[in-house]
């Protein structure tokens, strides 16, 4: 009798195994050719310095990187460790940030993590831009961020919650709740 009950039991757990087995199988196991696609939508480029111009030929934007990703999918290029100038009579502006994207139309460039942005002219007071989730178009050199916004200069700091940014003109619109610091 217990020789019976050892070998039902065991076929029990014979058969157990193998229904688990068989689930396992159907819902939860992942193929290996799945798991390790290779990229094979886009390319990948590194030490990367792009320079775009106008019409005329004049450099009027330049983009350095480590690596820049572009994904044929979505037709969105990924920068990493975006350094980005845009060059103006008066100055450029210069822009990092740690990623960037640029748009399919290759008019845009959204930083969505913290940005820094840097006046370098030799006759303009020097200029700091701090903000993230900044849209910089580069045709017409605008930017827009909804989120907030620390400007600094010599002698004053302000603060706001978006802006709407004319890199041409050099002036920057904050959109509300602006905070200003002087200094003596």
């Amino acid at each position: 009798m217990t020789e019976t009950s050892r070998f039902k039991q065991l076929m029990l757990f014979g058969l157990l195994a193998v229904l688990s087995y068989g689930l396992y199988q159907r819902y939860f196991h992942v193929d290996a050719s799945e798991r390790f696609k290779p990229f094979t939508k886009g390319y990948a480029l590194t030490g990367v310095v792009i320079k775009s111009t106008d019409d005329s030929g004049q450099v009027v934007t330049t983009v350095r990187s480590p690596t820049i990703t572009h994904y044929a999918d979505t037709e969105v290029t990924v920068i990493d460790q975006p350094n980005v100038t845009l060059h103006e009579s008066q100055g450029d502006w210069v822009f990092t940030s740690s990623v960037g994207e640029i748009n399919p139309n290759k008019t845009e460039i959204f930083f969505p993590n913290r940005v820094r942005i840097e006046l370098a002219s030799p006759t303009e007071q020097a200029v700091t831009v701090d903000t993230s989730a900044l849209l910089v178009d580069v045709t017409r050199k605008t930017g827009t961020t909804d989120n907030p916004l620390v400007v600094t200069q010599l002698g004053s700091k302000l603060r706001g919650l978006g802006a709407v940014v004319n890199f041409n003109q050099q002036e920057i619109e904050l959109l509300s709740e602006m905070y200003a610091e002087f200094e003596n």
